[in-house]
């Protein structure tokens, strides 16, 4: 089936977490691969000091950190492929990446409406976040309510497009699909 529509994510956002992922997998492994070799040193200068029992829960920290941000450029990397779409519409039905990045896909004649929600957040504690001093912060949520079956909630914050031209898209393929738009 061709595509009516397709709409992906802003490839500059993920693009900043891989390589900040990146780096930052790059430094652990230099500094932790040098304290390994500091502690071995320790312990070969003074046996018997109980410097090897730190060494394991170091070894274990270490090796989840590297886990942790091989998981994170993996999945910015998933979300800057050119064939992971957000929302999709084809001649058939819509299809939509819910959180992390499952896929759903409805019949045109099995969706009840769509909702739009913006959500606002606060950074913790009030403080500034590293965003320019925002205190702040803005989600944009889609849900899509099939008729039988729960909500799928897709993050359209970053979307290569405004939230309007979805909206015009999903009207073009299904004029009367109750589309409900809380802008709050």
């Amino acid at each position: 089936m061709p595509l009516l529509f397709a709409f992906c994510y802003r490839r500059g956002l993920y693009l900043t977490i891989v390589i900040l992922a990146s780096v930052f997998l790059a430094l652990s492994l230099i500094f932790g691969t040098l304290a390994y070799f500091i502690l071995f040193s320790f312990e070969k200068a003074m046996p018997g000091a109980g410097i090897s029992s730190f060494s394991l829960p170091f070894i274990l920290a270490f090796f989840m950190t590297v886990v942790v941000e091989i998981f994170a450029i993996i999945h910015a990397g998933r979300k800057l492929s050119k064939n992971c779409f957000v929302l999709a519409g084809t001649e058939w039905g819509l299809t939509v990446r819910g959180a992390f990045l499952k896929e759903h896909s409805f019949a045109w004649n099995q969706l009840e409406s769509i909702f739009y929600r913006p959500a606002w957040g606060r950074t913790s504690d009030g403080q500034a976040s590293f965003r320019l001093g925002v205190r702040y912060y803005r989600r944009d949520y889609l849900y899509v309510k099939p008729y039988h079956g729960k909500s799928v909630r897709v993050d359209v914050t970053f979307l290569d497009g405004r939230i309007e031209d979805v909206f015009a898209c999903l009207s073009r393929c299904r004029p009367d699909l109750p589309i409900v738009k809380n802008y709050q």
